[in-house]
């Protein structure tokens, strides 16, 4: 199922499937290390959705709600 990384929950698991935004912010997400096609797992969601910070490649990266919102995700069904 495919969704915004913002939506998602502590624990969820998935792969990003498209980065959207303007240059500048895909460049940023991307000079981070999170790739279209890496998988990653959400290991923390802070209160009223600030942020979130995921896990791609044993590196964990905290994204704001607003960069998160541009990342297009498929989230894997346990």
């Amino acid at each position: 199922m495919m969704m915004k990384l913002s939506k998602l929950k502590k624990g969820q698991k998935g792969k990003i499937v498209k980065i959207d935004g303007d240059e500048k912010l895909k460049t940023k997400i991307i000079r981070m290390g999170i790739f279209e096609g890496d998988e990653f797992s959400v290991e923390n969601v802070t209160p009223f959705n600030s942020n979130v910070v995921i896990k791609v490649k044993d590196i964990r990266i905290a994204l704001r709600n607003d960069e998160a919102e541009n990342i297009k995700v498929d989230v894997y069904d346990f």
